[in-house]
């Protein structure tokens, strides 16, 4: 809205990365319609299964990580 009040030099930056700027304005949008029917609540992290990350790791054969494993 105030690319007159910009120098030349900032307004062709500002001008070349609209889309670019768009789209990162859309990615970081949260959707909060996602939790109609969910509370915030359920998505708090009520621990890990440690047997069922090794089993991945191994399975997937993620070298590294299983010194992490104890």
């Amino acid at each position: 809205n105030n690319l007159d009040n910009l120098s030349e030099s900032i307004k062709s930056k500002f001008i070349a990365s609209k889309e670019h700027a768009l789209l990162c304005k859309k990615l970081s949008i949260i959707d909060s319609s996602l939790l109609e029917n969910d509370s915030i609540y359920n998505f708090i992290n009520k621990g890990i299964n440690l047997e069922k990350v090794k089993e991945i790791v191994y399975k997937w054969n993620f070298s590294g990580f299983d010194k992490y494993l104890n």
